[in-house]
């Protein structure tokens, strides 16, 4: 569960062909200075993937003010 639903033109329709938006880019900026992210957009699509390859269900949902990722174990 994220706080917040999702910004701008990002719909859950999109999110697994790697459509994100940096809310605060001078954070992300920080991180990739820092490493700890090398491109935005590409955290979904690898879980989307990885749980297609091992048979698993992943859902993306908005309720209410808040952003959810259910992966299947």
């Amino acid at each position: 569960m994220s706080p917040g639903r999702l910004p701008n033109t990002v719909t859950i329709d999109k999110l697994p062909f790697g459509v994100s938006y940096a809310v605060n880019p001078v954070i992300v900026k920080f991180m990739e200075n820092l490493r700890y992210i090398d491109q935005l957009g590409r955290g979904l699509p690898m879980v989307c993937q990885e749980a297609k390859k091992n048979g698993k269900k992943n859902e993306f949902a908005e309720i209410g003010e808040s952003f959810k990722v259910t992966l299947e174990l």
